[in-house]
């Protein structure tokens, strides 16, 4: 139903392509359906375009960026978002890790937020850096400190599915 009358109907789509290597992860594409408009004006009928890079430096330092482009489609203003993202973390221990991280924001509220409160009007940027310091503490099975690297920024670590035999010398 597209009237005014009833609830607004909408396709929910995701496409999103992933490539892997042995210490790296790199996936875009593109996502569309009905959102709650970050808060602005009830449901909207949102495109986004997005990419991830993840990668594993060394195996304690791990490397992250990210990029995203969305249009809001509103009853009452259309809006355009772009978030970018750049970041580093660093495992000291399996439980323990530092990171630090960029986020650039920019909205574009266009013409339609002349005739609503809902939106500042014009471009609006932004910029927030991050410095965290994050401890791992498992509860199930085995309460206590983490013992194994859980950091999302670390996947993928491929690996043969067979075990790899180093070859013995015959005596």
């Amino acid at each position: 139903n597209t009237s005014d009358s009833g609830p607004r109907v909408g396709n929910n789509t995701n496409i999103t392509i992933t490539k892997l290597w042995e210490t790296a992860q790199v996936n875009g594409g593109l996502t569309k359906g009905l959102t709650p408009s970050l808060g602005v004006s009830g449901i909207s009928d949102t495109t986004s375009l997005f990419t991830n890079f993840n990668w594993r430096l060394t195996e304690k330092l791990s490397t992250y960026s990210s990029v995203n482009f969305s249009y809001f489609d509103t009853d009452d203003v259309n809006f355009k978002t772009f978030q970018a993202s750049l970041g580093l973390q660093y495992l000291f221990t399996t439980w323990l890790s530092s990171a630090l991280s960029y986020n650039f924001n920019w909205i574009d509220s266009g013409s339609g937020a002349n005739s609503t409160d809902l939106l500042q009007k014009g471009v609006v940027k932004s910029n927030s850096v991050f410095v965290s310091l994050t401890t791992r503490f498992d509860i199930w099975p085995n309460t206590g400190l983490a013992r194994s690297i859980s950091s999302p920024t670390l996947s993928p670590i491929l690996t043969t599915p067979f075990p790899i035999r180093v070859p013995q010398p015959s005596p």
